[in-house]
């Protein structure tokens, strides 16, 4: 997977908030806090656009999928007030 875009996460907005879960009787239920994300990256795949979420040692925390671009970065905006000056090209390879 390639990032192409990154931004790093200066404010938390607090409107949503990521959890580790399980499935217990047919139904999704959170299980612990997964923590606040350092940067953000997106990536482009064939089936859309990937939001990414790292730590401060680049460790993968978790993603949402986005059918477009804009999509992607509103959500970022939506999570972390993150501006389109904000936004930096770059290409990292990443496996996880």
């Amino acid at each position: 997977m390639k990032i192409f875009l990154r931004a790093d996460v200066k404010k938390i907005t607090g409107k949503t908030q990521h959890f580790l879960g399980a499935v217990k009787e047919g139904l999704p239920v959170p299980v612990s806090a997964l923590p606040v994300p350092k940067w953000v990256g997106i990536s482009q795949e064939p089936a859309g656009f990937f939001l990414l979420y790292f730590d401060q040692n680049d460790v993968f925390i978790t993603d949402g999928w986005h059918e477009s671009l804009e999509g992607a970065k509103k959500q970022a905006h939506f999570e972390f007030e993150i501006t389109e000056n904000d936004w930096h090209v770059i290409n990292k390879d990443v496996d996880f």
